[in-house]
């Protein structure tokens, strides 16, 4: 996927013991593809690399054990598509001559509308376009575990409960948010080619402290502005449900009535029809790590 050239890394060798202390650190910039050599003491050892730091070197001087990484966050706001942050670990013996490979993978998930269409057959607004249309995530997890698996609880939300352009103007790139769509929605499939990118979100109860992420398509329609917004991998039978780290949702969407307000609503099945396909992105460069 576009995103996963690697600029930096960053290379962290723990001890693999009870206190799990800092053995080695170095920062790789610019980092030959093929082969990557770490200097590290011998003995059981906990590797974690990540690609494409948020901060530089100095920003790492607080981290001296394997409890200190796990603890560190990465910030929505710093990403960008062309230099995705990408985490791995790995556990392995050093002092061998034996060679690991570790793969790498980013810490967002996509969320993307491949085609979206109106059908309004047998209203009494049939034949009338959505214009003015934009299309957004709301409820966005913007501050993640760098190391983060299974259930993710998100811990800041922004674009919380409708659309903050304030929010969205904070981001590094404001295009994994938001976008306007330069044609208006009507019976001919439109294919926008729009993917939005998120952290995690994947636990299970929503409360006013944990909101579904949801995808919202806005504009106008006979005369009045609509939302018709979408809980992003959730619902009846959704198999294993929630946002998750290097996953795509991707979306086809047929629009058939009038939608809502308030992006907080539920949309009734009348509204839309909706597919969804799940898909994790594929590896795309392993780095052999050499002892």
């Amino acid at each position: 996927m576009n995103g996963t050239e690697i600029h930096t890394l960053d290379i962290f060798t723990f001890n693999d013991d009870m206190l799990g202390r800092l053995d080695s650190y170095q920062r790789i910039d610019a980092p030959d593809p093929d082969d990557i050599e770490i200097r590290s003491q011998n003995g059981k050892k906990h590797i974690i690399i990540c690609a494409n730091a948020q901060n530089g070197k100095e920003g790492w001087a607080d981290v001296n054990s394997l409890k200190a990484m796990e603890e560190r966050y990465a910030d929505l706001t710093s990403e960008r598509r062309d230099r995705l942050l990408m985490t791995g670990r790995w556990g392995t013996t050093a002092g061998n001559g034996h060679t690991d490979t570790i793969p790498l993978r980013p810490l967002v998930a996509e969320t993307a509308l491949r085609s979206i269409r109106s059908d309004f057959s047998g209203k009494p607004y049939a034949g009338e376009t959505i214009t003015d249309v934009c299309i957004y995530l709301t409820n966005v997890n913007a501050r993640c575990p760098m190391l983060a698996e299974g259930e993710v609880k998100p811990v800041h939300i922004i674009n919380s409960g409708k659309l903050e352009m304030e929010d969205v103007m904070a981001m590094d790139d404001p295009g994994m948010l938001f976008r306007t769509l330069d044609t208006d929605i009507g019976h001919s499939t439109c294919r926008p080619d729009i993917s939005f990118m998120c952290y995690p979100n994947s636990w299970p109860e929503e409360s006013p402290g944990t909101p579904f992420t949801r995808l919202v398509i806005e504009g106008c329609l006979d005369g009045e502005r609509f939302m018709w917004p979408i809980e992003v991998n959730r619902g009846e039978g959704t198999d294993n449900p929630g946002i998750h780290r290097n996953c795509s949702y991707i979306y086809d969407v047929v629009i058939t009535r009038k939608g809502v307000t308030d992006p907080e609503e539920t949309i009734t099945t009348d509204m839309m029809d909706i597919s969804m396909e799940v898909k994790r992105w594929e590896e795309k460069e392993r780095y052999s790590i050499e002892f």
